[in-house]
């Protein structure tokens, strides 16, 4: 874990930019493991959709709940300055039961909470894995930041097994699945990518995929043309 310590010493000396590269490759290896994120999260404590993400994400990892009750607490804070106080009773419900389950004290915060009116009138919900997933993405960018990010142009399309067949370049290309960056994928629609160095024309590892409007890029690889269309009898293509 030298890398882990050696980022938290460069973060307590503020220096943040050293921070993340010393960090990053050993967190994409520990990704799946909620501490990453929490120690992610403050290096972007002047940016708070970024902690926020970081937060999302850190819950989406599987973890017992006695070593989430500080992170929970954290997030219904940031639920509680949103107005969203259904989310907020969820995160403290369940760090109250993990903390009386251990029979550790109830912070005086927790507790204050609990007696307002907001907390009495909310709902509780099942979880707030729905909100997560919603911003853990900003915060998986996060751990690729450091790949140079480029244009692609989707040129096929199977949405039966989400896999797109993109073109970066007369001498780049290839396929990847998009199921986990986009719901749905289009013929001709850019996208801007961190992608992993590959095979022309096989299967690429992509770590983050975004659509963006770019005609120049687009203008690189789409002529409009006219003719005559020959379809024969019995065809579906001309």
């Amino acid at each position: 874990y030298p890398p882990f310590f050696q980022a938290k010493l460069l973060l307590a000396l503020g220096d943040n930019e050293n921070m993340l590269s010393a960090l990053l490759p050993f967190a994409r290896k520990k990704q799946n493991d909620f501490w990453v994120w929490d120690v992610l999260s403050e290096a972007f404590k002047d940016d708070p959709e970024k902690v926020l993400a970081c937060y999302c994400k850190a819950l989406t990892c599987i973890a017992p709940e006695e070593m989430l009750v500080n992170l929970r607490q954290r997030m219904a804070a940031i639920f509680i300055e949103r107005s969203l106080f259904n989310e907020a009773k969820t995160e403290i419900e369940k760090l109250v039961n993990a903390r009386a389950e251990n029979g550790w004290k109830i912070p005086a915060s927790v507790a204050n909470w609990q007696s307002q009116t907001w907390y009495k009138n909310a709902m509780l919900k099942k979880s707030n894995e729905d909100f997560y997933n919603q911003h853990k993405a900003e915060a998986e960018a996060i751990l690729y930041s450091d790949i140079s990010e480029e244009l692609v142009i989707v040129e096929f399309v199977n949405t039966e097994k989400k896999i797109l067949n993109f073109v970066a370049s007369e001498s780049k290309y290839g396929f990847f699945k998009y199921g986990r960056f986009l719901e749905h994928a289009k013929v001709g629609e850019v996208l801007k990518v961190r992608i992993e160095s590959g095979t022309n024309g096989e299967l690429f590892r992509v770590f983050t995929a975004v659509p963006v409007n770019d005609n120049q890029f687009k203008a690189k690889f789409i002529r409009e043309v006219e003719g005559t269309v020959r379809i024969n009898p019995g065809q579906s293509f001309g």
